[in-house]
């Protein structure tokens, strides 16, 4: 994918990998490791997105062109990096009653039944990022069997471990 190099304001460049998200994307990681490592002086701290990495610095340490250019000389290296193992968190899971009020609605939507539902415990599902509402984690490679419909009436009140 083709690397795009952003203006943002007046002391931050957003280096942008592709437009979409999938499951394999390696380069940004790498990225912000051989930026963190480089030593390039003026650099604040970088930010990362699933697709992107922003990267905060001083321009009257080095300008936006001499930045990028030397961000261009980083990117041949980075099949070379290696990127740490990703965490696994086991979240303990509760199905119905109180803990999973929905569980018949999604099983029902599904074809599935309250048991065979239980189908995205049996696999590891990848957080792209902790989004914009205060813990909500956006998922990606839950299995497309037991996709949730939107409801209607959205749920009031959610009790705390419900999932």
């Amino acid at each position: 994918s083709e690397v795009r190099y952003l203006v943002a304001g007046d002391s931050a460049v957003c280096v942008e990998f592709g437009n979409e998200i999938t499951g394999d994307q390696q380069e940004n990681p790498r990225f912000k490791i051989a930026v963190e490592k480089s030593d390039i002086p003026g650099i604040v701290e970088t930010v990362p997105t699933y697709r992107s990495l922003l990267v905060h610095y001083h321009p009257e340490v080095i300008g936006f062109k001499a930045l990028t250019e030397k961000f261009d000389k980083l990117m041949g290296s980075l099949s070379s990096i290696p990127i740490p193992p990703p965490t696994v968190i086991e979240i303990p899971v509760l199905y119905g009653g109180e803990m999973g009020p929905d569980i018949e609605n999604v099983a029902e939507h599904n074809h599935k039944t309250v048991e065979g539902i239980k189908i995205h415990t049996s696999e590891e599902i990848l957080i792209y990022m902790i989004g914009f509402i205060a813990g909500f984690p956006y998922l990606g490679g839950m299995s497309k069997e037991i996709r949730n419909p939107a409801s209607e009436e959205p749920e009031v009140k959610i009790e705390g471990g419900a999932v």
